[in-house]
């Protein structure tokens, strides 16, 4: 009797297992036209886009402190 329990016991976890497993596999499809689509804008649009970046300091030096009455402190 206690063998048949144990092996009740075993096949009950590998089940629940199994199923976990399945419902984590589960999702909704990817529709994979409207990302080609969207792609074939992006590349038909401006290819000259570094022209457009403009670039920022951020180095150590452009760092400033603001002061103590400014800061709008923690929550908010």
């Amino acid at each position: 009797m206690a063998k048949c329990t144990l092996t009740s016991l075993i096949l009950l976890l590998i089940v629940l297992v199994l199923i976990q497993e399945s419902h984590i596999v589960e999702g909704r499809p990817l529709k994979s036209s409207r990302i080609s689509n969207v792609s074939k804008k992006f590349a038909a649009g401006n290819s000259n886009l570094s022209s457009k970046l403009t670039t920022e300091d951020h180095s150590l030096d452009a760092f400033r402190p603001t002061n103590p009455g400014n800061s709008p402190g923690i929550g908010h």
